[in-house]
């Protein structure tokens, strides 16, 4: 299991983030990609608790190579 392509992005708040694609059957050098426009969508779909430990979502990321 390797890192086959990475990106970062900075939010409005200046926070920084990476994202790593790994492939179990890669074994070269990795390659950065870029997240396209218009980036991530996050969703939840849990219940009122806040303080559940389990909390239910997705992340869609668009990404171009």
């Amino acid at each position: 299991m390797a890192l086959r392509f990475y990106s970062e992005f900075s939010t409005e708040r200046g926070n920084t983030w990476r994202v790593n694609v790994i492939d179990t059957d890669f074994s070269g050098t990795a390659e950065e990609f870029s997240c396209a426009a218009p980036g991530f969508v996050l969703s939840y779909f849990g219940g009122k608790d806040v303080f559940s430990p389990l909390m239910p979502s997705t992340c869609t990321v668009h990404m171009m190579v």
